[in-house]
């Protein structure tokens, strides 16, 4: 089954730029480490790399509906965000969205839904599908006006990251074991944030409330959850998160004389897939010689 988010936008040109405030350039350093970790930033090697767009209106809907090829009319409503417009005019999971401002849905991709949300200009007409009966929606969309930016990228970001990722501690020869620090001190521009260790090997590590646990030296698996701030979820997402286990396994060489910090990387590209669990990683983020008895 394919999901997708019907945060439906046009980008049309509204206005002037503004100097980013640092929350918005917090943001961007954790979209373009997020970018440099999956080896998709441009090169850079050569000259800087210029990035621009145009201030943008942006519509939305705030549903998200199955794109899969079916026998029935229409494309089936699976989930719709609380307090957003696809909620405040009526649509329920469940309904089958037939025509979007006049539009016919019959095999739409993502690009004729946004367009078909983004010809009204505001308004929306939506036409759908429930318990046998044809009914007509009518009401505003949402509209995020978002001003237009200039990004100049250089090697420099990525080269600092790299640098980062490649530093190992080395240990301590007179120790005789590790550490893994929970202590939620990973920035937050790398999108790291707290992790819960459930288990070491299938065992409790130690205490609920500590923040290092001891471990043997040697190779471990480690159980984890994710504990990341709410607010960086949808309202729809966060009522999602709470409905299944979201522990996930990570393996562990564990050097004596050595503490190993763990976080939950939040992969914000995914942060709407809480049911498919791809939203999140953990991983162990830093290393630190500390000496271990």
């Amino acid at each position: 089954m394919t999901r997708v988010p019907l945060l439906l936008c046009a980008l049309l040109a509204t206005g002037a730029a503004t100097a980013a405030p640092p929350p918005v350039a917090e943001a961007v350093d954790a979209m373009l480490l997020s970018l440099a970790d999956r080896g998709a930033l441009p090169d850079t090697a050569g000259a800087a790399v210029v990035i621009e767009r145009p201030a943008q209106t942006r519509y939305e809907l705030g549903a998200v509906v199955d794109l899969q090829p079916s026998s029935d009319p229409g494309l089936r409503v699976l989930a719709v965000t609380p307090g957003a417009a696809a909620d405040r005019l009526g649509l329920r999971s469940g309904d089958r969205l037939l025509g979007v401002n006049g539009s016919d849905l019959g095999g739409a991709d993502e690009d004729a839904l946004a367009s078909a949300v983004a010809a009204g200009e505001g308004e929306l007409t939506l036409r759908i599908a429930r318990g046998g009966r044809t009914l007509e929606l009518a009401g505003r969309s949402d509209v995020h006006e978002l001003p237009a930016y200039r990004l100049t990228l250089t090697p420099a970001l990525e080269q600092k990251h790299e640098a980062e990722a490649s530093r190992t501690a080395a240990g301590d020869a007179d120790s005789r074991c590790a550490r893994v620090s929970v202590f939620d001190v990973g920035p937050r521009s790398q999108q790291l944030y707290r992790a819960v260790l459930i288990a070491v090997d299938g065992r409790l590590p130690g205490p609920s409330n500590a923040t290092s646990f001891r471990i043997e030296p040697g190779r471990h698996t480690l159980t984890v959850a994710e504990a990341i701030d709410a607010d960086r979820f949808s309202s729809l997402a966060r009522s999602l998160r709470g409905r299944r286990s979201r522990y996930k396994e990570l393996q562990l060489d564990a050097r004596a004389g050595v503490t190993y910090r763990l976080a939950a990387r939040l992969v914000t590209e995914n942060r709407e897939r809480i049911l498919a669990n791809t939203y999140w990683e953990p991983v162990l983020w830093s290393s630190t010689d500390e000496r271990c008895r």
